[in-house]
């Protein structure tokens, strides 16, 4: 009978923390995206976490923050909450769907994004592999001496490289791409990392936030100090 209270208790016990982590979760998401990237003149977010964003494809970004938040304290003044941190941005963690804390109006099918970005690469390179012998006299712009036949699904392909780059680029305009929010100290805290796909060399942040009288407000943004070539 003991060991069925205690059960209870634990799976009541569970159930309160899952619930009160998706309303911290709901109302951070809704105050980050309508209030704050509002003032910055960004309107949406990924629609799930893709961890390997973040571990894996933009790892010099992350190795910064890592390097830089050794030594500040201001953000982790315990150092398990940072340890915590990093394990989670580092691990390709279990994906999360931000669908179910914020309205699919604020939110890009990411999938779908890096669905074009791949188009994109797929189509420009296709020329390369299927007509070799003639990349130089269309990278030379000698259009007159390559075959019509040649041309035109040169030009196909280039236009349909095209299409997706600006589908892409039209979701880049209006978007950042986040990790999932780290709370700390009694949700009072988050820390969250975003990557920005605008091409330039100050792609990633790191946002600080601490609740102030029961409202988010930005503390802390870093940004890397580094040049990255692309």
């Amino acid at each position: 009978m003991r060991n069925v209270i205690v059960l209870v208790f634990l799976l009541k016990t569970s159930v309160c923390i899952a619930q009160r982590d998706s309303v911290e979760m709901s109302n951070f998401l809704n105050f980050f995206v309508k209030e704050y990237l509002a003032t910055q003149g960004v309107s949406k977010i990924n629609n799930r976490v893709r961890p390997q964003t973040f571990s894996k494809t933009n790892l010099s970004y992350t190795n910064w923050y890592s390097i830089v938040l050794k030594n500040d304290k201001s953000i982790f003044n315990q150092e398990h909450f940072k340890k915590d941190f990093f394990t989670r941005l580092y691990a390709n963690a279990i994906e999360l769907n931000f669908e179910k804390y914020i309205s699919d109006t604020f939110l890009v099918d990411i999938d779908c994004f890096y669905a074009y970005d791949s188009l994109h690469v797929q189509y420009l390179n296709a020329i390369k592999k299927i007509f070799p012998n003639y990349q130089l006299l269309i990278n030379q712009n000698r259009l007159n001496e390559i075959p019509d036949s040649v041309l035109k699904i040169s030009k196909e392909y280039e236009k349909l490289s095209n299409d997706f780059f600006n589908k892409r680029r039209e979701l880049a305009k209006s978007m950042i791409e986040i990790t999932t929010p780290y709370f700390f100290e009694d949700y009072n805290k988050c820390v969250i990392v975003s990557y920005i796909h605008n091409y330039s060399r100050q792609n990633s942040k790191l946002f600080y936030f601490k609740k102030e009288q029961g409202k988010w407000k930005l503390q802390k943004l870093l940004f890397p100090d580094f040049n990255i070539d692309y």
